[in-house]
């Protein structure tokens, strides 16, 4: 809407009575809606940054595989077994380094991979559970790398403490959290949102050097990921025959477990490592040395999701910014419904102000209107009834009076002059003032003194104020009835007796609100109000009881 002058004047909005639910419901929907596209633009980061170092890790191992496979090769076409290079390893040592290499590949990456010369296997990684023990080349005796003769050597453990050990389950687990880090995975376990997982260690063997497999002897059962020892086993079995006695703790330079899945042995192979591919180089081949290659499953990390990549840590975070978003929507909404309810309490209480007031004002209207009625009709009673408007005249000023008087307590706009006042002349005036009024309604106002009470404050506020405590009394007090007020040090009291029962007494304070409607012609209900505001204002206090069939205002000068 614009003005003849082209400025905008704001429409008015309708103010309606808040709800929480409604808020919060609105406010929910929008922080999760964030908090979703923030988390899944943070798991997309968290997503490329882990499969960019898996994908760093497996082609580190097929770049060690691609230069033990190099060196085996130029090795195996220049010589025959007694061939011995400038470091002093031999064909089998290199042989030993492919076949290291190549198990560590399946450990790590969890693909199956094969070593060939020409068309010719030379060394792959088992299916299934495997574990693998790799022994110094410089070492006496043994040397070279050995393969656990069979994964049922280790079935003892996978039925001890219900399984709790079983080397092939928790091998699997490890391989599935293994992009995990160690801290996270640590903490996850002491919150209860990760098993607790163990590897072998082992500590001795029986070794068939012809063969290079081995047979179990004592294990230790480690901790993952903090590496600790849980428990010894022995796993020797009865027939050791053919096998020789080695302890690991000296020469081995590699312990470790891994897993294949073997339905991978349905899965094609890829040629991953040749003399022409990424890591190979053409300068290396001479007439003499055979052609060789890597081949292998693959799964890209690239094509994984993040929940496959980071299993806890991708769920972790979404429940994590799920309750953090209920929460933030749950703060915002209680602000902003905190803040719609303050509203529209003004509104309510202007809509109540404006409907009391014009209910107050409506009465001596109808009386002024009724007897202008009347002198009309009967004019030789103009005189009384002139007088009768006369009142009502004056009883609309002295609440239009009020009236003003509590906007300005209210709106804090009086004007602050301290100075000594007594408090008991101020009382004393007070009574004299309303003595017509208290004979009227036949009630006896007595003044207990119990100290002097000389206070340093606002002399005209502190005035109004017991006036309209005084007048309170007068008003509400039951006729033929004692009104007694008591002057303490600290402390004004006025009690009168009332036949008032089942009231809030604090929502007396409250501008408009008559302990009793049947009486309430009497006054306009702001007396009560304007106390309470002009003690606030002077930094007093105001205090109402009604027990006993006695109402007190208390005003706490301390």
């Amino acid at each position: 809407m614009k003005k003849d002058n082209g400025t905008t004047v704001p429409s008015n909005k309708t103010i309606k009575k808040p709800k929480f639910i409604l808020e919060f419901a609105v406010c929910l929907a929008v922080c999760l809606t964030v908090s979703s596209v923030l988390t899944d633009k943070y798991l997309s980061w968290k997503k490329d940054s882990t499969a960019r170092i898996i994908y760093d890790e497996y082609y580190s191992k097929l770049e060690n595989i691609g230069s033990y496979l190099r060196t085996y090769a130029a090795a195996a076409g220049i010589s025959d077994t007694e061939y011995i290079d400038d470091m002093g390893l031999s064909l089998e040592d290199h042989i030993a380094n492919l076949e290291t290499a190549v198990y560590f590949f399946g450990m790590t990456t969890g693909e199956y991979g094969a070593a060939y010369i020409g068309q010719e296997k030379i060394a792959e990684t088992p299916y299934g559970y495997y574990s693998v023990v790799a022994f110094n080349a410089r070492s006496e005796k043994p040397r070279g790398v050995f393969l656990l003769e069979d994964a049922s050597y280790v079935a003892p453990l996978t039925v001890y403490k219900g399984g709790k050990y079983d080397p092939v389950e928790n091998t699997k687990r490890i391989f599935k959290y293994r992009t995990e880090s160690d801290e996270a995975y640590s903490s996850y376990i002491r919150m209860h949102l990760a098993p607790k997982l163990s590897w072998l260690w082992w500590e001795s063997i029986y070794v068939n050097e012809e063969t290079h497999r081995f047979l179990p002897g004592k294990v230790k059962i480690m901790d993952y990921p903090a590496g600790g020892v849980i428990e010894e086993f022995d796993l020797t079995p009865e027939d050791t025959k053919g096998y020789t006695y080695v302890e690991t703790a000296e020469d081995a330079w590699m312990n470790v477990n891994g897993y294949v899945d073997p339905e991978k042995a349905e899965q094609p192979l890829r040629e991953m490592i040749s003399p022409e591919g990424e890591f190979g180089g053409a300068e290396l081949l001479e007439q003499h040395w055979p052609e060789w290659s890597f081949r292998a499953t693959q799964k890209y990390p690239w094509g994984m999701s993040i929940y496959e990549l980071l299993p806890i840590t991708s769920r972790v975070m979404w429940v994590q910014d799920t309750l953090v978003a209920i929460l933030v929507a749950l703060v915002i909404s209680v602000l902003w419904y905190q803040r719609k309810k303050y509203i529209w309490a003004i509104f309510e209480y202007r809509k109540a102000t404006t409907e009391a007031m014009a209910h107050d004002l409506k009465t001596p209207l109808a009386a002024i209107s009724m007897y202008a009625e009347c002198m009309e009709e009967q004019p030789e009673k103009s005189t009384e009834y002139t007088g009768k408007i006369r009142e009502n005249v004056t009883e609309m000023n002295q609440m239009l009076e009020k009236i003003l008087n509590f906007s300005k307590s209210e709106g804090g706009e009086n004007t602050i002059t301290k100075s000594d006042v007594d408090v008991e002349n101020l009382i004393r005036e007070t009574v004299s003032k309303y003595e017509d009024l208290f004979r009227k309604n036949r009630i006896d106002v007595k003044i207990y003194k119990e100290e002097n009470c000389v206070i340093r404050t606002d002399e005209n506020l502190m005035r109004q104020t017991i006036e309209n405590l005084l007048s309170n009394c007068a008003k509400y007090a039951e006729p033929g009835s004692e009104a007694r007020i008591f002057i303490r040090s600290g402390q004004l009291a006025f009690s009168n007796r009332t036949s008032l029962s089942g009231v809030k007494v604090e929502d007396l304070k409250k501008p408009f609100v008559k302990g009793d409607e049947s009486r309430g012609e009497n006054g306009t209900g702001l007396g009560l109000a304007i106390v309470d505001n002009n003690l606030k204002i002077l930094g007093y206090r105001l205090g109402l009881e009604l027990a006993d069939g006695w109402f007190t205002a208390s005003a706490f000068l301390k």
